[in-house]
């Protein structure tokens, strides 16, 4: 930063983003009133937001300007889900003693039909 009467300050977080510069004329050789101010350089991704003077105290703001965002990209296409497989409730080989044994009951139950019949 560069006060009007040519000196350079360095602003940073070393030094708290602050400075003081002492031992100022108050008044030029023709007896007016110095109106001290300052410039700065631009600050690559700042802006400057805001100046403020009170008294002797000049208060500079900058903000960061947020990027650009980027143009999102394409999403893929999506794949063909495989077929999918039906869950297997159950298989012949457990029921087919169930079968033969309803069977072998069925077939006593009418042999002992029979044979009381017969009687």
């Amino acid at each position: 930063m560069t006060l009007s009467n040519g000196t350079d300050v360095t602003l940073n977080e070393k030094n708290g983003w602050t400075a003081t510069v002492n031992d100022l004329p108050k008044y030029n050789d023709e007896g007016k009133e110095i109106k001290y101010t300052w410039t700065e350089e631009s600050v690559s991704g700042y802006v400057l937001t805001s100046t403020e003077v009170d008294g002797n105290v000049t208060t500079i703001t900058n903000t960061v300007v947020p990027d650009e965002p980027g143009k999102p990209s394409k999403p893929t296409k999506p794949s063909k889900p495989a077929k999918p497989k039906l869950p297997q409730t159950g298989d012949m080989a457990s029921v087919t003693p169930l079968l033969l044994l309803d069977a072998g009951i069925a077939t006593t139950a009418v042999g002992a039909a029979r044979k009381k019949r017969t009687k």
